[in-house]
């Protein structure tokens, strides 16, 4: 073990710094993808209250770079809550 350094991993086929580096990697995309879970979750929470916040428009962005699914929910996200924006805009002017 000694002869790895200060590595957290002693096992095939990570050993050593690229071991750190994977590691750290995971750390990163685990934090990632819980924050893009819970910003759908505020933004379905918000969908569910008809309060279309700034959350929503986040969400609807972050759902963007998931292919295939992710980018149709998310172009119909952007979708609703412009049509949301005009009639709120439409009943204020009136």
């Amino acid at each position: 073990m000694a002869k790895y350094g200060s590595s957290m991993c002693i096992r095939e086929p990570f050993v050593g710094k690229s071991c750190d580096t994977w590691i750290f990697f995971s750390i990163f995309m685990l934090l990632f993808m819980a924050l893009y879970a819970i910003t759908n979750l505020f933004s379905g929470y918000n969908y569910w209250r008809s309060k279309p916040q700034t959350i929503n428009w986040v969400a609807a962005s972050l759902n963007l770079i998931s292919i295939p699914i992710g980018t149709i929910l998310g172009v119909f996200i952007i979708f609703v809550l412009t049509s949301y924006l005009k009639n709120l805009q439409d009943k204020n002017s009136d």
